[in-house]
């Protein structure tokens, strides 16, 4: 088995208005790019996360390989509240250690997503 990882295209987080902001113009032409270069190739599966810049991007390469997205919750990115710049500075001299508890205002722990993302990896 050979298992494909494609991160989603570009987005613009300072225009987002929540945690799943689209693709911007530049992310829908990498987008594109993409489903042209798995164009015609052999995949059996094609996997993508709920999130709307991830459906966007399967979206041009299920076109392009012929198949429908599956989308699965599993994949979700960690919940991560909008913040503000001077939160992420603050954020940014955070001890590694304490990342383990996830943003501020967060409704999941970091080690919960790893948690979700490895038995959903296990599952598949």
């Amino acid at each position: 088995m050979r298992l494909i990882i494609v991160r989603h295209g570009e987005v613009s987080w300072n225009e987002a208005l929540d945690n799943d902001p689209p693709l911007n113009e530049a992310g829908h032409a990498q987008a594109r790019r993409l489903g042209e270069r798995f164009r015609g190739q052999r995949i059996d599966r094609l996997y993508c996360s709920p999130m709307a810049r991830a459906r966007q991007t399967a979206s041009y390469v299920a076109e392009g390989v012929g198949l429908s997205p599956e989308v699965l919750p599993w994949l979700r990115e960690v919940s991560c509240p909008l913040l503000t710049d001077e939160e992420v500075e603050q954020l940014e001299g955070r001890p590694l250690e304490r990342w383990w508890e996830g943003f501020p205002g967060g409704e999941e722990p970091f080690r919960a997503f790893q948690n979700r993302v490895g038995e959903g990896i296990d599952g598949l």
